[in-house]
C-alpha cells in the first residue's frame, strides 16, 4: 500500500503541486472548475463524500477524469463502509480528515492511494507507524506553515498536503515551509481565485 500511495501522489503533484477539493455545488459547476483545473495542470480533484449526491458526482466526474489522464478522489471518509463505496463509484484515491487504522487496512484492502489527516505529532508518529508517509495536515490555517516545518524535524521523511484555509495569500507559505502540495477548498469559489493560487506555486518548489 504505501508504495503505491508514495507513487500515486508523487506523481500527481510532480508538475503542479495543488488538490482541489469541490464541495457542495452543482454538478455543472463543479465540471466546469475541473476542467479549468485540468487546463492550468491540476491533476488531483478531490469530491468530499456526505451525501449520496456527492457519490453520484464523483461517479460522473471519474469518466471525465480518466478520458484526460487526470486523478478524482474521495474525501471526507470516515468510516470504511464510505471508502468501499466511494472505490465502487470509481475514486482513484481517498482522504480523511483523521486517522484511523481501520480505514487505513480497508483502503489497503482495495488497493485505494490514502491520504489520512493529522495534526499533532502523535497522529504523525501513529500514520508512519501504520505506514503511511504522505499525509493530510488539517486543518493547516489554524495549525500554520511553521507546523510543518517543526514536523520535519523527528519526521524527516513524512510528505505533507496542507488542508484546510489554503488561498492565494498563503498556499506559496505552506510550500516554502515543507509541504509537498496544498489542497484549495471553498476559496476556489472567487473568481480569479484559482488562476492566483497556481501563479504563487509555479515559483515555489514544494519538498518531496
Amino acid at each position: 500500500m504505501t508504495q503505491s500511495t508514495d507513487e500515486f501522489f508523487r506523481s500527481r503533484f510532480a508538475e503542479m503541486p495543488l488538490m482541489l477539493i469541490v464541495r457542495g455545488i452543482p454538478f455543472d459547476e463543479t465540471l466546469r472548475l475541473a476542467e479549468l483545473a485540468w487546463s492550468l495542470g491540476v491533476k488531483v480533484m478531490e469530491i468530499p463524500y456526505q451525501s449520496e449526491t456527492d457519490l453520484q458526482r464523483l461517479e460522473a466526474l471519474a469518466s471525465f477524469a480518466e478520458a484526460r489522464g487526470t486523478s478524482v478522489g474521495v474525501g471526507t471518509i470516515t468510516d470504511p463502509d464510505s471508502m468501499r463505496r466511494a472505490a465502487d463509484a470509481g475514486a482513484s484515491f481517498a482522504v480523511s480528515p483523521g486517522f484511523d487504522p481501520e480505514i487505513s487496512l480497508t483502503a489497503a484492502s482495495l488497493g485505494l492511494p490514502y491520504l489520512p489527516g493529522v495534526s499533532s505529532p502523535t497522529d504523525v508518529q501513529l500514520a508512519r507507524k501504520a505506514g503511511h508517509t504522505w499525509l493530510k495536515c488539517f486543518p493547516a490555517e489554524s495549525l500554520g506553515s511553521q507546523w510543518i516545518r517543526h514536523m520535519h524535524g523527528p519526521f524527516p521523511d513524512a510528505a505533507f498536503v496542507a488542508t484546510g484555509g489554503i488561498s492565494s495569500s498563503n498556499a506559496a507559505s505552506f510550500l516554502s515551509d515543507g509541504a509537498s502540495a496544498v489542497a484549495m477548498g471553498s476559496s476556489v469559489a472567487r473568481e480569479g481565485e484559482l488562476e492566483l493560487v497556481i501563479k504563487s506555486l509555479r515559483t515555489t518548489s514544494p519538498r518531496g
